[in-house]
């Protein structure tokens, strides 16, 4: 399963039900944007709340619980950091999905630096269970 397979399969499922459990009003949207670099993969309103939320899936759930979540080439990207940063200076609401076969974690964005955006994908499940503003599904 690859980032839109996690999205299509697992989240947007998921998301869609608690939602509509909940009784909120909400429109989900997967964004593919090949001209702006580093803009999230998903654009979100639920009950007049908008944000985003970019999207990183690891089809491989760490052995060992000191290896990071993500491997190297699937850590969030210098555009999409700038993007991030550019968008919560802005006011906007910015998060980071990291989600493996067996688990998930949403991370908010806002109050980190540069550094620490770049480092998230370096965390390990424990680490980003301590994080998230919630996890697993």
């Amino acid at each position: 399963m690859i980032e839109a397979g996690y999205w299509s399969d697992k989240l947007r499922p998921y998301l869609t039900a608690q939602c509509q459990k909940a009784g909120l009003r909400f429109h989900l949207e997967r964004v593919e944007n090949m001209v702006a670099d580093g803009t999230p993969d998903v654009d979100y309103c639920i009950n007049g709340v908008e944000g985003n939320i970019e999207l990183k899936y690891n089809p491989v759930h760490p052995v060992r619980p000191a290896t990071p979540l993500m491997p190297e080439g699937k850590r969030l990207r210098r555009s999409q950091i700038i993007w991030a940063k550019s968008r919560l200076h802005a006011g906007g609401r910015v998060y980071l999905m990291i989600g493996t076969p067996r688990e998930s974690w949403l991370i908010n964005l806002a109050g980190m630096s540069a550094r620490e955006m770049g480092s998230l994908g370096l965390l390990t499940s424990a680490e980003a269970r301590e994080i998230a503003a919630w996890g697993s599904f």
